[in-house]
């Protein structure tokens, strides 16, 4: 397996920027390498382990930032507590105390003078990135007319010959050429590219909004020039500095790509970039280095939902010995949560970064969690959520134990989610105050709608907008001239949500009431997603199928966390992971068919339903053979799609009459496999009722009213997992589900 593919197949896509691309994190593209060096480059108890995390929100001459201080405590507690950094070794820079100066000097004291042969090192930058333009009166045949520059705090839109502050990235690279060791790893939650705008939808872009006005001073050439001397020993010239041809030590993981934007959320509660918060997710629930690259496609996964093609993280390396993040994995337990503090006898203060992105915010309290043992028995450490702000949160021991521990992982027990939290809605900058104001009122009547907020102002599920007040990078087509509809919080059309440009807001709102419905359902279905906690054990796969039948997988997934204690070393020849990229993309009418696996020893009862790209909801049906139908009734019986231990199922089958074509248009389709111990009785009897004049046998077919589907598999999936009535106080908003009990695999990929 070559390294381009296997790195495709590890959920990100690679580049080879070249020197006039602006960047230094070249890859040796000869190299190649196999699945288990994974667990042959773990790092040993011996090995030093340092780290210098960055985060700028308060700038001197730029509009704040809001999560860049959150990426660096989630990174700072993932290094501790899950990868084994000592906390005096982890160095932290926030806000005025992350000047250029203070960022060089701190890589230098704490990195390069401390860091020994086969030490691991990370360096983590969160905060605005720009292009610096090169005076006219610098510019050479062999000479880019910009480069690529971080913003330190002290940053500024320097002219000709004044001072600017910037942190040049060839001196990044300069600097970590300069390390006694390959075991370096880079995470740049920034962008380059200047959109002229502060927001893209309800997300806040970490690029400055004009690059242009950024020019490169003498000093900074000065400055860079000085590390140059100091560590490389090269010549004072601009080709020198700027056309470096070498290759960083160990990996260097992107945001975003060189004409993309880096953003940031609010995930309800705190602020954090979209790539630092989902890629730190992924790596708390990751169950081994061999797993990382799971943990990588999941993150980028997560981001397309959000942003399409606008931000796709980036990965560069030139040792090709492992890509483990921080080389440092030292544990086969995934954790949804750590316990960060101890306040009371029962008490303890918890940080909850393992849980899903999309589940966090409406995560409730009297959910439970547990500290595993080294085995993968239920030890008798329980907590009990008893308040939640963000990702911090206090619980409450529900038995006597040993002693706690800070730094103990957390896994999920009982998962309590409410049962209808309604949709956010964001309004678009850009609307008029009369546009606002009747958006915000016709909203009020549609109950799918929890509440409307300004973009910018808090977390969104998904964003109204105006064609043309929708700004976009790329831009998007065929929308500039129409009028209102629903778009993802990063600015990606809903389809078929976009109306006429007469059409007034109020009568907008109206039409969208059904995609709303669908909407909601689709979130309700993400509040169930646990393929990292779930202990079940379930493999699927999507396929595509040629004409002659042969069968090509896209997307694997699989719940690992139930082999625990069963099995602690994995084949990593057959670990699954997205196989087509980072964006797994399928072309319209393709031929599909999911391939189901019980891996368990008892049986499961499995449920397909989802979005297709044109937003329609759909579920799998299987209509009972063996019962007699009668066809003056309109309620058809169906049947449950069992596993028992050890099957393999595909849907549809083979045999099957009915085959799956992927319909247009080219956009996101979100599919959920959810496995229960017990039938999906409630889901089926609602299910049998819609009407069905075309055919016969196993089939997909589109939803009218998928909102009530949904909310009769919560009741199935709450009666399949038997938590006591007290585990909740009989609150019947909210519905609780035992890990023990169901799974929710996740299915995203690209129609094209």
């Amino acid at each position: 397996m070559d390294r381009r593919k296997f790195l495709q197949q590890a959920g990100l896509t690679v580049l080879a920027w070249g020197a006039y691309g602006g960047s230094p994190f070249a890859l040796n593209p000869s190299f190649k390498r196999k699945l288990h060096h994974y667990t042959q480059a773990l790092a040993s108890s011996s090995n030093g382990k340092l780290a210098l995390l960055v985060g700028i929100n308060e700038y001197s001459r730029q509009t704040p930032l809001k999560g860049c201080v959150t990426d660096v405590e989630e990174q700072k507690e993932l290094l501790r507590y899950r990868f084994g950094f000592q906390s005096n070794d982890i160095v932290t820079l926030t806000d005025q105390s992350a000047t250029r100066e203070k960022i060089v000097s701190a890589f230098m004291e704490h990195l390069v003078k401390q860091a020994q042969p086969g030490d691991i090192v990370v360096f983590h930058f969160s905060g605005y990135g720009a292009k610096a333009q090169i005076p006219p009166s610098w510019q050479q045949e062999n000479v880019p007319q910009s480069v690529n520059a971080l913003v330190p705090s002290n940053g500024s839109s320097g002219q000709w010959f004044r001072d600017s502050s910037l942190l040049l990235e060839s001196s990044l690279a300069t600097l970590a050429r300069s390390l006694p060791t390959d075991k370096v790893t880079l995470v740049l939650d920034t962008s380059y590219l200047g959109t002229n705008q502060q927001l893209q939808g309800n997300l806040r872009v970490r690029s400055v909004k004009n690059s242009g006005e950024f020019s490169l001073s003498e000093e900074d050439f000065n400055f860079a020039q000085s590390l140059e001397d100091q560590f490389n020993n090269l010549s004072p010239s601009l080709e020198n500095l700027f056309k470096q041809q070498q290759n960083l030590p160990g990996i260097a993981i992107t945001a975003t790509g060189p004409q993309q934007i880096a953003t940031e959320a609010d995930w309800g509660g705190f602020n954090a970039g979209v790539f630092t918060h989902t890629l730190t997710h992924s790596l708390w629930e990751a169950i081994s280095a061999s797993n990382v690259q799971i943990s990588l496609t999941r993150s980028t996964q997560e981001i397309e939902r959000l942003l399409g093609s606008q931000q796709q993280p980036r990965l560069f390396g030139d040792q090709g010995t492992t890509i483990v993040p921080y080389y440092a994995f030292s544990d086969l337990f995934g954790a949804e949560g750590v316990i960060t503090g101890v306040e009371t006898d029962d008490g303890v203060k918890l940080r909850l970064s393992g849980i899903p992105p999309a589940v966090l915010k409406d995560y409730g309290v009297n959910s439970i969690l547990s500290v595993p043992s080294q085995y993968g028995d239920r030890s008798q450490l329980n907590v009990k959520l008893s308040s939640r702000d963000g990702l911090t949160a206090k619980a409450r021991l529900l038995a006597p134990s040993d002693p706690v521990t800070v730094g103990q992982g957390l896994q999920e027990e009982i998962r309590v989610i409410s049962r209808n939290p309604g949709l956010i809605v964001a309004l678009e900058a850009n609307l008029g105050r009369i546009e606002r104001v009747d958006a915000t009122s016709a909203f009020s009547n549609v109950g799918e709608v929890s509440s409307v907020i300004s973009a910018g102002d808090g977390n969104a599920d998904y964003l109204f907008s105006k064609g043309q007040a929708l700004q976009s990078n790329p831009p998007i087509n065929n929308i500039a001239d129409n009028g209102y509809g629903l778009f993802s919080v990063g600015g990606i059309p809903i389809p078929s949500t976009v109306g006429s440009q007469t059409e007034a807001v109020k009568s907008a709102v109206m039409r969208l009431v059904p995609t709303l419905q669908t909407l909601l359902a689709t979130k309700l279905c993400r509040l169930t997603v646990n393929e990292g906690s779930s202990r079940l054990g379930l493999r699927a796969t999507l396929e595509t199928v040629s004409p002659t039948g042969e069968t090509t997988p896209v997307i694997s997934q699989e719940t690992f966390r139930y082999r625990q204690g069963k099995e602690f070393f994995f084949d990593t020849q057959s670990l699954p992971y997205a196989l087509a990229g980072a964006f797994p993309q399928i072309a319209s009418g393709s031929q599909i068919q999911y391939r189901l696996k019980n891996i368990s020893d008892r049986d499961l009862y499995c449920f397909l339903l989802g979005v297709d790209s044109g937003a329609n909801p759909l579920a799998f049906y299987l209509p009972d053979a063996s019962a007699g139908i009668d066809p003056s009734q309109s309620k058809k019986p169906l049947q449950d799609l069992k596993l028992s231990p050890g099957e393999t199922r595909l849907v549809p089958k083979t045999e099957a009459s009915y085959k799956w074509q992927v319909p247009g248009p080219a956009g996101l389709s979100e599919m959920y496999v959810i496995a229960s111990r017990e039938p999906f009785t409630k889901t089926l009897s609602v299910l049998s009722q819609i009407p069905q004049s075309k055919g016969e046998g196993e089939r997909i077919i589109d939803l009218p009213n998928p909102l009530n589907v949904v909310k009769a598999l919560q009741d199935d999936l709450q009666r399949a997992s038997q938590v006591p009535s007290d585990v909740t106080g009989s609150d019947s908003s909210v519905y609780a589900l035992n890990v023990n009990c169901w799974a929710t695999l996740s299915f995203v990929y690209q129609v094209i």
